[in-house]
């Protein structure tokens, strides 16, 4: 049988050398701001979403809300490519973002927020 790996363009790279026109088209969709899946096959690239996430009509009057009620900083943590991430964050309003995070990255970053006289919050999808 066969074995189909699904993925984003860096996990195939440990696998595959990828089509030059390929990796174009997918390093040009990364920079419009958009998070790619890559499916390939034991062999070769079998095609590439590019997807992007849509904002909740809310999200922007929360996040000028925290902001006017004087939270001194909100941040964007996400697992999606930089790119993505920092399309999102202008979206909203907020200036400090970064993207390409795991949970446990997450989980230090908020922790190193965190300190004797600082309140520190989450808000998240619920995915992680």
């Amino acid at each position: 049988g066969k074995t189909y790996r699904i993925g984003s363009l860096d996990y195939h790279l440990n696998f595959h050398t990828l089509p030059t026109s390929a990796v174009e088209i997918i390093e040009r969709w990364r920079q419009q701001g958009y998070s790619i899946v890559v499916l390939s096959s034991d062999r070769h690239l079998c095609g590439a979403m590019a997807l992007r996430d849509r904002v909740r009509s809310e999200a922007k009057n929360v996040v000028t809300e925290l902001q006017q009620r004087g939270m001194r900083s909100v941040v964007l943590l996400s697992g999606d490519h930089q790119e993505a991430v920092a399309n999102i964050a202008r979206e909203l309003g907020i200036t400090k973002y970064q993207g390409g995070m795991l949970p446990q990255g997450k989980v230090d970053f908020l922790k190193s927020m965190s300190g004797p006289n600082e309140c520190v919050a989450m808000v998240g999808d619920g995915i992680n």
